[in-house]
C-alpha cells in the first residue's frame, strides 16, 4: 500500500511505468476501462491525503515563524519586518520545517502525476475502444 506521506521517486516511476501499459486487444481494453475508475479513486485518495499533509506542514511552518517573531519581540527587541524574517529564517527549526514542506510538495506532485497519468490512460483506452468498434463495423 502506498503511503501518501512518503511517496518516493522510485515508487512513482514504477507506478507510472506499470500504468502506462495500454492493452491492444479489444477485450483487454474493455477490462482496463472497467478497472480504471477504482484505480483512479485509490490514487486520488492518496493525492488528497498528500495534499492535506502538505497543507498541515505549511501551516506548521507559518505558525512557527509567527511564534518565533513574537517571542523575539517579547524579549524587547525592536525588529523590522525584514529583520524579523531574517531572524526566523536563520533558525535551524525553520530550515527543517521548510525542508519538510519541500518533501511533502514533492510527494503531492508525485501523487498528482499518478492521477494525471491515469486520466491520460483512460483517454487512450476510450479512443482505442472507439477505434475497435469502428473497425468491427468495417468488417460487417
Amino acid at each position: 500500500m502506498l503511503n501518501p506521506e512518503n511517496i518516493t521517486q522510485e515508487a512513482y516511476e514504477t507506478i507510472v511505468k506499470d500504468m502506462g501499459q495500454v492493452a491492444r486487444d479489444p477485450n483487454e481494453v474493455a477490462n482496463q476501462l472497467r478497472e480504471i475508475s477504482s484505480v483512479y479513486g485509490y490514487y486520488y485518495g492518496i493525492m488528497i491525503k498528500a495534499k492535506r499533509f502538505l497543507d498541515n506542514s505549511e501551516d506548521a511552518l507559518e505558525n512557527y515563524k509567527a511564534s518565533a517573531r513574537t517571542a523575539k519581540r517579547s524579549e524587547g527587541v525592536k525588529l523590522t519586518a525584514v529583520a524579523a524574517e531574517d531572524y526566523v529564517q536563520s533558525l535551524d527549526i525553520t530550515r527543517e520545517l521548510i525542508e519538510e514542506v519541500r518533501r511533502l510538495k514533492e510527494n503531492y506532485g508525485y501523487a498528482k502525476g499518478i492521477c494525471n497519468t491515469l486520466e491520460m490512460k483512460k483517454d487512450m483506452l476510450v479512443q482505442l475502444s472507439a477505434n475497435s468498434r469502428q473497425e468491427s463495423k468495417l468488417y460487417q
